[in-house]
């Protein structure tokens, strides 16, 4: 069920969210340690959410937040700046202390620019990718700039396949050999 059917109108505002998992940076952690931190992050989450916000699990460590009405980016960034802090906060488990990070993409639909819940959410996996890019543990909005990028790659990316398909252009492997 895409994200678009679950709110069933036009979103203004939202973010995704990505865990680190704690596995990643606790070796103790297993599987039920790690669930347990995926609650309190959506807890985190919950607490951020106001009337008319969906907030979603989408599947292992990836939550979206979805905002009706205005919502500016400055009050996003700050929001989601709140929910890294939280959510970095480690938490004991068991006697165990776990640790998870997060990252988030947010987007925001500006006036007079038609957009779907699905398309929002693409735009904040936009701008999720692009802080994996540079590190982890940040929150970035998806700029025009960074969809324009996104379009020309795709577009590229289309003539590359195209020009394979048509012989116009033919690829050469060249071995590399370590002879040390």
């Amino acid at each position: 069920m895409g994200i678009g059917r679950l709110h069933g109108r036009v979103a203004e505002s939202g973010e995704r969210v990505e865990i680190a998992h704690a596995a990643r940076r606790d070796d103790g952690a297993d599987h039920d340690m790690l669930e347990l931190r995926m609650l309190d992050a959506a807890a985190c989450m919950r607490s951020e959410a106001r009337a008319g916000t969906v907030c979603a699990r989408l599947g292992g460590d990836e939550f979206a937040m979805l905002f009706d009405g205005a919502t500016d980016a400055a009050g996003l960034q700050a929001m989601a700046t709140r929910l890294i802090a939280a959510m970095s906060q480690p938490l004991r488990i068991e006697g165990r202390i776990t640790r998870i990070g997060a990252s988030i993409g947010i987007a925001v639909v500006e006036p007079g620019r038609a957009c779907t819940p699905d398309a929002l959410l693409h735009e904040a996996d936009l701008a999720l990718y692009e802080i994996k890019r540079g590190g982890r543990g940040a929150a970035m909005l998806c700029t025009p700039e960074l969809r324009a990028r996104h379009a020309d790659f795709q577009a590229m990316t289309k003539e590359i396949e195209i020009g394979l398909a048509d012989g116009a252009c033919v690829p050469h492997f060249q071995p590399q050999v370590n002879v040390a």
